[in-house]
């Protein structure tokens, strides 16, 4: 009897180019994508801060996808999105969104100082008291436990809740990505599995399917107020005030409401890696030292 196989989507060039694969059977140099058909699921986790360009990828993946035989879903993180609940934390959105001040203490969320309880870790770059980068949970909390309870359920459904291949969308320039380690959280029989690695295959690989099967490359996968994207070039800051103006104006709005102290930290708070206001950053000349972004799962980088 096969393992559940259950591919974790990103929505980014090199997921999306594994899940085109094995919803199209294709054989690349004597690898067969057709031996993880059908999918046991297909999940792509929304944190309601991704690009318009990935929502708008997102469900024409789907509409790719479903007619192979392959559903592709959509979860979220129970409560506010990543967003508010950072802007929420800052102080930002009580001061001035009624709607989210009024959803925020309708979960019980406020404590007695009127502040957000929980404040979400992001890497922020800090400069001041606290040095360096600030923790990072969001990835997890918001992408691989969603992702992880729709899989539960239908490997559950399926009747092999006990062993499930979670498929990762890393290419072989991004061995080092790869991971040993399990989830605690994890039920026994749950183990990794990167079908592109075994392959051989990588991101130019990947954007010749993207290209073949949608007609398109899709854009890299993160929300747009991630700390790892660049300031310049492919997937950055830059290129969202260029193709997004709206996504960038409240992209340069977050930036602005976490400077100082948040949740907690002991420091002025940046997306940029330069340290920087975003507006400030992109037109920086050392903007090109950050042009490539960092983004995967757990391993200090987002999830794409």
């Amino acid at each position: 009897m096969t393992a559940f196989y259950a591919l974790s989507l990103g929505a980014g060039q090199v997921s999306t180019a594994l899940a085109i694969a094995i919803a199209d059977r294709l054989v690349v140099d004597g690898y067969d994508f057709g031996q993880f058909a059908p999918l046991g699921s297909c999940t792509f986790a929304d944190t309601g801060g991704e690009l318009r360009a990935t929502y708008e990828h997102v469900e024409r993946l789907g509409q790719y996808l479903a007619p192979r035989g392959v559903r592709l879903d959509v979860v979220r993180r129970d409560g506010l999105p990543l967003r508010e609940r950072v802007l929420a934390r800052a102080g930002f959105a009580l001061n001035s969104s009624p709607v989210v001040a009024e959803r925020i203490a309708r979960l019980g969320l406020v404590d007695e100082y009127g502040r957000v309880k929980s404040a979400p870790a992001i890497p922020f770059h800090l400069v001041g008291g606290d040095s360096g980068r600030a923790q990072q949970h969001c990835t997890r909390d918001h992408k691989g436990r969603p992702i992880d309870r729709n899989t539960k359920k239908l490997a559950r459904a399926a009747g092999k809740l006990n062993d499930v291949e979670v498929l990762i969308g890393y290419g072989i320039d991004e061995v080092d990505r790869m991971r040993n380690d399990t989830p605690e959280e994890w039920p026994e029989g749950w183990r990794w599995r990167y079908p592109l690695i075994e392959a051989k295959l990588g991101r130019g690989w990947a954007q010749r399917v993207c290209r073949a099967a949608l007609g398109y490359v899709p854009e890299s996968s993160a929300c747009s107020f991630c700390p790892h994207r660049p300031d310049v070039g492919p997937g950055s800051r830059a290129w969202i005030k260029e193709n997004e103006p709206d996504t960038y104006r409240e992209v340069v709005e977050f930036d602005a409401a976490i400077r100082n102290g948040y949740g907690g930290l002991r420091a002025k708070c940046f997306l940029s890696a330069l340290r920087h206001p975003v507006e400030v950053a992109i037109e920086s000349e050392d903007a090109q030292s950050n042009l490539f972004p960092t983004c995967g799962r757990e391993n200090g980088r987002c999830f794409t």
